[in-house]
């Protein structure tokens, strides 16, 4: 039969090319902040932007994960403002991860870090943990 071993059906995959569709927020100090959190179709300063939605301060809001700035490539956790189609933008950052991943390889700095979280803002502590989920919808 010969052929690509590689192409064969159950051949190994790199995981790190599958892609990051869900991040979960664990262990917050605001327990609204927790959950899953899918990968949205709104890209915000070239990356892509995280969200729920859920209860805060008795209405109905977008939490978000989101890169603010290009410069620094840090992750921001917090509240944005409208509907997460609008184009508005973050209104409240609570957590950061003031991890710089422009150090890392590639495509590093388009995935929110899973260490190095702090509290800012209107955040409490502690500052939360957060997992990547490969694949899924």
């Amino acid at each position: 039969m010969g052929g690509n071993p590689g192409s064969r059906i159950g051949a190994p995959i790199d995981i790190s090319k599958v892609p990051i569709n869900q991040v979960v927020v664990e262990e917050c100090g605001i327990p609204e902040f927790d959950g899953n959190y899918r990968k949205s179709d709104v890209m915000y300063q070239s990356a892509p932007v995280y969200c729920k939605v859920g209860q805060w301060k008795g209405e109905e809001v977008t939490f978000a994960i989101f890169m603010p700035s290009f410069h620094t490539y840090n992750w921001h956790i917090g509240i944005w403002k409208g509907d997460i189609d609008s184009g508005e933008g973050p209104d409240s950052w609570c957590y950061s991860s003031f991890y710089d991943s422009r150090y890392d390889a590639p495509p590093s700095c388009v995935v929110p870090p899973e260490k190095d979280w702090e509290v800012v803002g209107n955040g409490i502590n502690p500052a939360p943990y957060i997992r990547l989920m490969r694949g899924g919808n």
